[in-house]
């Protein structure tokens, strides 16, 4: 019984890097690479910010065009450093109004409890490359952002350039 469990674990495992090695980008920036993963957020693996942290009180709004919802990091695809149970994607403040309709499509599936979003995230900076060749990642703090450039969300992969 022990191998079967055991053998469960290993074979999903494999297939969770296989799936997660199709959806990773490595971006040449100025002075340094970035790294930007697909995500696909659902019902399931993400929960609206709630209560109160040594940040101050956290809620689930839209201000300024920044928000931020935490992750369950038991469905995300890169282990983070740490013992919490999340891990927070932001969108920094910025005047792009496809924020705004990201935040009301997020805001549709915390209310109904269904359906799916992809969406980019950059890992950068709190991410720790630990084999490349076999993309191989580690957060190494709790803090991710949805893909930003020049006060606009990415919603792509490609370089852009």
């Amino acid at each position: 019984m022990l191998f079967k469990i055991t053998l469960f674990f290993c074979f999903n495992l494999i297939i969770s890097t296989i799936s997660f090695a199709q959806s990773i980008s490595v971006n040449k920036g100025r002075y340094s690479n970035y790294y930007h993963l697909k995500y696909t957020l659902n019902a399931e693996n993400f929960v609206r910010p709630s209560g109160r942290d040594k940040y101050g009180k956290r809620e689930f709004k839209y201000e300024d065009g920044s928000f931020e919802v935490f992750l369950k990091k038991e469905f995300f695809p890169i282990p983070r450093m740490g013992n919490g149970k999340y891990i927070i994607l932001r969108m920094p403040s910025n005047n792009d109004e496809n924020s705004k309709l990201l935040f009301d499509k997020i805001d549709k599936i915390l209310k109904d409890k269904q359906g799916e979003l992809e969406v980019i995230v950059e890992l950068n900076p709190y991410v720790e490359v630990l084999d490349i060749q076999r993309n191989k990642f580690r957060l190494t703090a709790p803090n991710i952002f949805f893909r930003m450039a020049h006060g606009k969300y990415i919603n792509h992969l490609n370089s852009l350039k």
